[in-house]
């Protein structure tokens, strides 16, 4: 992430480099425009993950493997989003989640 953002010349860019569930739980995130995600957990706890750290308008862009679309069901259970899927140059049988519109279901 930093050589594309040294590369692409970004302003107004900070990289969090480490484990989300290492954040305390008590720092406020202000303006996070994207949280990227590969291998960290099952997309129901990035959820929750994401949704301490990012807003209304944070996009989730999920490196997930073949099992995705059962980690999909699950999370519908207790979350609602915007959905779509990508496919992984990289992991034949994993693809990329976008999700928009993070919120938990009532």
């Amino acid at each position: 992430l930093n050589y594309v953002v040294q590369k692409r010349g970004l302003k107004n860019v900070e990289i969090i480099n480490g484990r989300v569930e290492n954040i305390d739980k008590n720092t406020v995130f202000k303006d996070v425009d994207v949280i990227t995600a590969r291998a960290v957990a099952q997309l129901d706890v990035l959820c929750s993950y994401a949704k301490h750290i990012g807003n209304a308008n944070t996009k989730l862009l999920l490196l997930k493997g073949q099992k995705w679309a059962e980690e999909d069901t699950l999370a519908q259970n207790h979350w609602q989003y915007d959905l779509t899927i990508y496919p992984n140059k990289y992991c034949l049988d994993g693809v990329v989640m976008e999700l928009l519109n993070l919120r938990k279901k009532r």
